[in-house]
């Protein structure tokens, strides 16, 4: 549960942004808690956390003693080897690598690409669009692009956009609407589609781009803002694939529905009743919140003209005949409120990557590190003399311990960078070269990664103080529960001797029933069922066992220990109580081995508050002797600062 909470108290947090001149603030060691040094930053950012948590505030002086509690019982764990156990280091890794995710990230190009989405948000776009595959690697590709850059030429001297489209593009729906997508909104296709079309001025055509369905061109016809959002309902008469006679039998229909609906008919029950869209039957016609470029043109239109509470006259699209309720108009929300939206939306796509690239880069810079020119001379020369890499040059690379490039003192050799290239044949030299250069530029990557990653709690001491925190907990808690709450609930002499030495503690006000509570679905069959224990040899352990395979599901048995006065059932079967109500099935009620105790006989009748009691006293046993144990030192001027 612990590591939950913490999690949840981490993700709450207001995400801050670290610079490396952190490291140079000053930063005194407040406390030593068994040879661990405690850093001011650590203890403040705890202290003032858990001053927001509390209702009453605790004072620096009582936090203090509380804290000194808290690491004594953190080194307890470090010396007991709970931080070595495979479940902790998998559990603690995981966090540490999601925890550093926003940390690894460039703040001002995150910024950017939300900024640039947002802009999206504000305007549509009318765009035209030509496809091509990519084709096959290699002379398939090349003539593919060729053919698409002589299209882009044809379109940029004035060819008709539509016919160029009907003509070459792949796009199924080209052929019937020429590649006019018509106006389209932020978010309705991949982004990179979007991006460019965004940032092609009205008129003209974009470069060639690729994605991973190929390639493509766009035109952008117009601009216009974006209207927001529409919330509605509409009911449907459909007429795809009917002929003339029967589209004029839906016309007839739809007239007479929305005089229906003029006279004041609800519309959400007229839509159940008579909409032709399976959904609309079940949802009264509901199409929630929608933008432009959603709906097709026809009922876009008439959709986003409708004003709140309105209704449209029927309306005409491909599909049929539809009536329109404008429910509600909400325009573009602002940049703060799209935020998160912009954010999950960026995550999903190739530009998350770009805010952790560009951080990488600054590292990259920031460290020195680069691609060493004379070792990939060698390695162009090996491929060149070997044909590419194959067998031959593959033996030469493994072999070449020349450096690829230098990170943090340690050596990156070309050897190493080799051992990481795809294994299959490449003829072509040159294209052999790119692809060490490839892997090497994806080496040196992940080995900055790893620094920033490892280097991390130096650089930040925000990340460290939550990465500290859920280290800690998990410790705690494990020690914790070892040394006193699974002692207190397992230890069965231990509750015992503490029952026996706290018993007037423990006392009842009222007298108790403890035994067990057989309910039947009737009279008869509790009383046998009562009469099959008697008689059976069968341990109290297997009571509910023996019961079920003798009555199946007509009796259940339940042990108890309760008060006079605490429970109906039990009241009538040990104290001469009325007889209760029935509780659904049940309606027959028998004691059985049973007793009625003035006082709790062991600590199993008051297991509870024993146990609770129990734990308080071996926490306090336990505390006592890891401050024997343990040495404490405190600076009590650093701490100053905090009052």
């Amino acid at each position: 549960m612990i590591r939950n909470i913490l999690a949840g108290s981490v993700m709450a947090m207001s995400m801050l942004w670290c610079s490396l001149a952190a490291k140079n603030v000053a930063d005194p060691v407040v406390m030593t808690v068994g040879g661990s040094d405690v850093k001011l930053s650590e203890f403040e950012y705890l202290y003032h956390k858990n001053s927001e948590q509390q209702a009453v505030n605790t004072s620096l002086d009582d936090y203090v003693k509380m804290f000194v509690d808290y690491k004594l019982r953190v080194a307890a764990a470090l010396d007991a080897r709970v931080d070595t156990m495979a479940s902790f280091m998998d559990d603690y890794n995981k966090y540490r690598m999601e925890l550093a995710q926003p940390y690894m990230r460039n703040k001002a190009m995150d910024d950017s690409l939300l900024r640039a989405a947002y802009s999206h948000a504000l305007e549509n776009v009318w765009v035209g669009h030509i496809m091509m595959p990519h084709g096959k690697p290699g002379a398939e590709a090349a003539r593919q692009r060729a053919l698409m850059d002589s299209v882009r030429n044809l379109a940029v001297s004035g060819s008709d956009f539509g016919e160029l489209a009907r003509t070459y593009s792949t796009d199924p729906a080209a052929a019937m609407n020429g590649g006019d997508y018509g106006y389209i909104s932020a978010g309705m296709l991949p982004y990179d589609f979007e991006d460019v079309a965004y940032n092609t001025p009205v008129g003209e055509c974009s470069p060639v781009f690729e994605t991973m369905f190929g390639l493509h061109l766009v035109k952008v016809y117009g601009r216009r803002p974006d209207a927001g959002k529409v919330k509605a309902r509409h009911i449907l008469k459909m007429t795809r694939g009917l002929d003339s006679v029967q589209c004029a039998v839906k016309r007839h229909q739809i007239d007479s529905i929305y005089r229906v609906l003029q006279a004041g008919a609800d519309f959400a029950d007229v839509a159940r009743r008579e909409t032709d869209e399976p959904s609309g039957k079940k949802t009264g016609g509901d199409l929630q919140w929608f933008g432009a470029g959603r709906m097709v043109p026809a009922f876009e239109r008439a959709a986003f003209a409708l004003s709140e509470k309105e209704m449209s006259a029927p309306v005409e699209t491909p599909f049929g005949y539809h009536i329109i309720l404008c429910e509600g108009r909400k325009g573009v929300a602002s940049y703060e409120e799209m935020r998160d939206e912009l954010e999950e939306a960026m995550m999903r796509d190739g530009r998350s990557m770009k805010a952790v690239s560009r951080e990488i880069s600054l590292f990259r810079n920031e460290w020195g590190v680069a691609h060493d020119g004379k070792s990939e001379k060698k390695v162009r020369s090996v491929l060149t003399d070997c044909g590419g890499w194959n067998d031959m040059s593959r033996k030469a690379l493994n072999d070449m311990r020349a450096k690829a490039f230098v990170l943090g003192g340690k050596t990156y050799t070309v050897a190493e960078v080799a051992a990481l290239m795809p294994d299959g044949d490449v003829s072509d030299a040159s294209k052999a070269m790119a692809s060490y250069k490839a892997t090497a530029e994806r080496v040196m990557n992940d080995a900055v990664r790893a620094r920033m990653l490892s280097t991390l709690p130096e650089r930040c001491a925000e990340y460290r103080n939550l990465l500290n925190e859920y280290r800690d907990g998990i410790l705690l808690y494990e020690i914790s529960n070892r040394n006193v709450w699974d002692k207190a609930n397992t230890d069965r002499e231990g509750l015992q001797a503490y029952f026996e030495a706290h018993r007037e503690d423990f006392r009842w006000d009222k007298p108790h029933y403890r035994g067990y509570v057989v309910c039947g679905v009737s009279d008869s069959i509790a009383d046998e069922a009562v009469r099959y224990l008697a008689g059976a040899d069968v341990a109290a352990s297997d009571f509910a066992t023996a019961l079920r395979k003798r009555f199946g599901t007509d009796v259940k048995i339940e042990r108890v220990i309760a008060g006079k006065g605490e429970n109906p059932i039990v009241d009538y079967v040990a104290f001469a109580g009325t007889r209760p109500d029935a509780l659904g099935r049940w309606v027959a009620y028998r004691g059985y081995a049973g007793a009625v105790l003035e006082q709790p006989a062991d600590a199993m009748d008051v297991k509870g508050a024993v146990s609770m009691s129990y734990q308080q006293e071996l926490e306090d046993r336990w505390m006592a002797e890891l401050r024997a144990k343990y040495p404490v030192t405190i600076n009590k001027k650093a701490l100053e600062v905090l009052r």
